[in-house]
């Protein structure tokens, strides 16, 4: 795992190659286009992904094979999706 010398137990027990923890979303979102508010969006399906983030070492070498160390991402999760890699996530609550 990345950034972590012994991973969670729960991470031990997913064994998925990508793992998020997210925690279900409390405040209201609107979608917003134009600056006017489209709708509500139904939080009952949203999560923050907080972390902690697991990655294994295959999978994030895979997802930098295939998009290269240049790829225009902003985090390990967004490089990861962008590599078409599924992204397992550990909801708190």
């Amino acid at each position: 795992m990345i950034g972590a010398a012994e991973p969670p137990a729960f991470a031990l027990e997913a064994r998925e190659p990508v793992i998020a923890v997210g925690l279900p979303v409390s405040d209201t979102c609107k979608e917003v286009v134009a600056g006017l508010v489209r709708r509500t969006v139904p939080r009952e399906t949203l999560v923050d992904l907080k972390g902690p983030w697991l990655i294994t070492r295959e999978s994030f070498g895979s997802a930098l094979g295939r998009l290269g160390a240049d790829a225009p991402v902003e985090d390990p999760l967004q490089l990861c999706r962008a590599a078409g890699l599924s992204i397992h996530v550990m909801v708190r609550t």
